[in-house]
């Protein structure tokens, strides 16, 4: 096929080529059934976000999901629960060739699931789930100390345990 272009699954990322004649079509993906729409279209595509997510609990219908942040291309970004649209946050996770996570597979998607009906992502990499087959344990803080990766200064008094306290002052009106 000499005019294929190539088209990549947005649920699993299975990629296949097509005649450009075929632009328009629906096609189902065989390897996870999900649909393509063949088309050449603006839709940004990530390689690869980092993603972290701050909740006042540890199950979603215990407490609230305050905010997310991650860092994909070379740009940050936010979401926080306070009204605004998670438009943003659902392409950066839908068009995610991969999200990387630190205990995402046990928390971060299983929030993002229950709480904004995201699907899990078909190609995840929990890095605490990586530390631990190389022999590290401990929390994200711990592992980086340990692999001599710096924290930024302003961050050294922060941990996970604060961000229930500090949203619950934000929804109170303080900054």
């Amino acid at each position: 096929m000499t005019d294929a272009m190539t088209f990549a699954c947005p649920i699993c990322g299975a990629r296949y080529k097509f005649s450009v004649k075929h632009l328009g079509r629906r096609v189902r993906c065989g390897k996870c059934g999900g649909q393509l729409l063949l088309r050449v279209s603006p839709i940004r595509v990530f390689q690869r976000v980092f993603l972290d997510i701050e909740t006042t609990g540890f199950r979603p219908r215990v407490g609230e999901l305050a905010t997310v942040v991650w860092y994909a291309d070379g740009t940050w970004g936010h979401w926080v629960n306070n009204g605004m649209p998670t438009d943003t946050l659902q392409h950066v996770w839908r068009y995610a060739q991969q999200v990387v996570t630190f205990n995402g597979h046990k928390f971060d998607e299983p929030w993002l699931v229950e709480c904004l009906g995201f699907q899990a992502h078909a190609n995840h990499c929990d890095l605490m789930e990586e530390a631990a087959s190389h022999g590290l344990s401990g929390g994200l803080k711990r592992i980086a100390v340990e692999l001599g990766i710096p924290r930024p200064p302003e961050l050294d008094a922060m941990e996970g345990k604060h961000a229930p306290k500090l949203w619950k002052s934000a929804r109170k009106g303080n900054k």
